[in-house]
């Protein structure tokens, strides 16, 4: 989920589950999210760590989207 904070700033927090088939781990990873708009462009940067059955501890994300 993602809130906004001002009309150009939004924080949120995340998370995810994946339950394997054909005998792979399943997955449960936490984030925390900033994200920014400028336009018709938003980037964001999250943090996100690995909970359960990841085989990160702890990593980040930069991403930048277009809208249209």
């Amino acid at each position: 989920g993602d809130s906004a904070l001002a009309r150009v700033l939004t924080v949120g927090a995340r998370l995810l589950g994946a339950i394997a088939v054909d005998g792979g781990a399943s997955r449960v990873i936490a984030g925390g999210r900033a994200g920014w708009t400028s336009g018709r462009f938003e980037t964001a940067f999250e943090i996100q760590a690995g909970l359960a059955g990841d085989p990160f501890e702890l990593r980040g994300l930069v991403q930048t989207a277009v809208h249209f």
